[in-house]
């Protein structure tokens, strides 16, 4: 369950997991900058290093002839954001944001094909890896600025100072990835999140 309480300083979101209570504040532009400057988000690798590396592993396992897949698939992404941004909400551009997004859904069946042939990939794996902690150890960072509180069996009293290294430590894994997902949400919120 969640509640979310509009406040003059933003907004808080109380959630709930398997019964430890967590409340959450939306991040001030000033947090945020702070956390983009200091976060691992600058280092984590982009999408288009970790398609070049796909293809790579394609290629050391002989099969060039599929590196179409992932071109396909980059081109269809690109091409969908370029059509959303282009038509954003206008009903006009429904038709060809209709036709953008199928041809993205199309093309992400030849990728995931591609991702389950090359996930053996050791150069690959490493890559996903490193994005993986890179991004349990961002939503940390982020959940030390936005946690006000927390509750619940298991967890430990809530710290006068809160950094990324203690919620990484004391808060279940799985808590870190959805809290994390929440404020991540929380810094661009739509109507329904704020209850406007």
């Amino acid at each position: 369950m969640t509640d979310t309480v509009v406040t003059g300083a933003g907004f808080r979101v109380t959630k709930n997991l398997d019964g430890r209570k967590y409340v959450l504040a939306a991040l001030s532009y000033g947090e945020a900058g702070r956390l983009s400057e200091t976060s691992a988000v600058a280092l984590r690798p982009p999408q288009p290093v970790i398609l070049e590396e796909m293809r790579e592993a394609l290629r050391r396992l002989g099969k060039a002839e599929l590196v179409d897949k992932v071109d396909a698939f980059e081109q269809a992404e690109v091409h969908f954001q370029a059509t959303m941004l282009a038509h954003g909400g206008s009903s006009e551009g429904k038709a060809e944001i209709a036709e953008a997004r199928e041809r993205l859904l199309h093309a992400q069946i030849g990728q995931r094909s591609v991702e389950w042939l090359t996930r053996d990939d050791q150069a690959l794996r490493d890559l996903r890896t490193l994005d993986s902690r890179l991004g349990r150890e961002e939503h940390a960072a982020m959940l030390a600025m936005s946690l006000r509180s927390w509750e619940g069996e298991g967890l430990p009293p809530f710290p006068d100072q809160l950094d990324a290294d203690f919620v990484s430590a004391n808060l279940p894994a799985g808590d870190v990835a959805a809290l994390g997902n929440i404020a991540v949400a929380m810094m661009s919120p739509t109507k329904e999140v704020v209850g406007n």
